[in-house]
């Protein structure tokens, strides 16, 4: 994008607003847009078509391009005073910031493919050696399944590639989960507190993370909004938990 049509699109507020709103909380609709910045629909329209280039549609959700995340690092060092507000990327946001990793990783980079399909690897192996094949069925490939399922009936989602390549790092509580389960003895020695704690305590803690993990893939990948990511990862996680139930495998991630 062109140096005068980055900063001509960055020269009013609203517009400035709108950029940090996509990059800080995610793909949005039209309406959600209108409510942000109490603009008429007129309006509205005058500043998305400035800001041309930075932002781009995709099933009814505004989200940044890649020149819209360049402008929204720039606007950063600007407010910020310094170039070290502005991180570069590492594959291990998908642990520490899992909306910006995740995002990443529904772009197919590679370093950030590799530790997700490395975090689905070791939490399979690491659940089928200690619970066994139902509990990897319950609590991995079952929520797995009727996402993909929920997402499809539901919101005609098609690009089940990135899903997949992204779900895998969605795992990672069932690793801390099937880990801390096996070892719940050492754990409570190590944290001073009863066994019996970290036997009910870390599958519903779990469960937040690993929620929150799959709503993040499946906003990202299948391009959902946020509403449509929660009813998805819902499905997945409930029907999850009826697979596991009747199957008889331990709940690590399940509640």
């Amino acid at each position: 994008m062109e140096e005068d049509k980055l900063f001509q699109a960055l020269a009013h507020k609203t517009r400035r607003l709108i950029l940090r709103s996509l990059a800080e909380e995610g793909p949005q609709t039209y309406t959600s847009l209108l409510r942000k910045t109490g603009l008429s629909t007129g309006t509205l329209n005058h500043h998305l078509e400035k800001m041309r280039g930075l932002i781009t549609s995709n099933r009814g959700l505004y989200e940044l391009t890649e020149d819209g995340w360049r402008a929204y690092r720039a606007m950063l060092v600007v407010r910020e005073g310094s170039v070290d507000v502005v991180r570069s990327e590492s594959p291990l946001d998908l642990i520490l910031r899992p909306f910006t990793g995740f995002r990443a990783l529904a772009e197919f980079k590679p370093s950030f493919v590799v530790l997700s399909l490395l975090i689905g690897a070791v939490a399979i192996l690491s659940t089928g050696r200690y619970f066994g094949i139902p509990s990897i069925i319950g609590n991995a490939l079952s929520p797995l399944i009727f996402s993909m399922a929920g997402a499809r009936i539901g919101y005609n989602a098609e690009d089940y590639w990135r899903f997949l390549i992204s779900f895998p790092a969605t795992l990672l509580p069932l690793l801390v989960s099937s880990l801390m389960i096996e070892h719940s003895e050492l754990v409570a020695g190590l944290l001073g507190i009863p066994t019996h704690l970290i036997l009910s305590a870390v599958p519903k803690l779990c469960l937040v993370w690993f929620f929150y993990l799959l709503m993040t893939s499946a906003r990202h990948s299948l391009k959902l909004n946020p509403n449509e990511s929660f009813v998805v990862a819902a499905v997945g996680v409930f029907a999850g938990r009826v697979v596991l139930d009747s199957v008889g495998g331990v709940s690590l991630v399940l509640g």
